[in-house]
């Protein structure tokens, strides 16, 4: 294993622990940031060197995809023990990224109205990419104050 991959391992492993602490003490939204700092570590690439051009979408879409199939489809099996927050995460239009931009052309407010205004979006990305795009929308409205403290 390259000293790049053992730095990133043991990153990932201190913001787990510090997730696990969080998630006992009852503090959803911590625990959930912790862990996406952790999956961060594992697939963030350093923005600061001149060759690197994609965004951090496509820097875990090329992760997810890259582990995914050296895994054998690992995460999928994983994820089925938590299939119903998993279809849950998927159904929600609040954590639809296309809604959101839909809603905002639209100029729709009304948490009523965009729920009647919502749509699935059927990509053809992987089911895991799919939850994780939710869970990236999710962590950018919490980092960027568009959501309530447990909300």
């Amino acid at each position: 294993m390259s000293e790049a991959t053992q730095i990133r391992l043991h990153r990932a492993r201190s913001w787990l622990r510090k997730a696990g602490h969080a998630g006992g003490n009852g503090d959803p939204d911590s625990e959930f940031m912790f862990l996406w700092i952790s999956f961060n570590a594992l697939y963030g690439t350093p923005r600061y060197r001149d060759d690197v051009s994609t965004g951090e979408v496509a820097d875990f879409k090329a992760f997810l995809g890259a582990f995914d199939g050296s895994s054998n489809r690992k995460l999928d099996r994983a994820l089925e023990s938590v299939e119903l927050h998993v279809a849950a995460l998927l159904a929600s239009p609040f954590l639809n990224i296309d809604c959101w931009r839909r809603w905002d052309e639209r100029g729709i407010r009304d948490r009523a109205a965009r729920i009647a205004n919502s749509f699935p979006v059927h990509r053809r990305e992987p089911r895991v990419v799919r939850l994780f795009r939710q869970l990236y929308t999710l962590r950018n409205q919490i980092l960027h104050g568009a959501a309530t403290d447990t909300g």
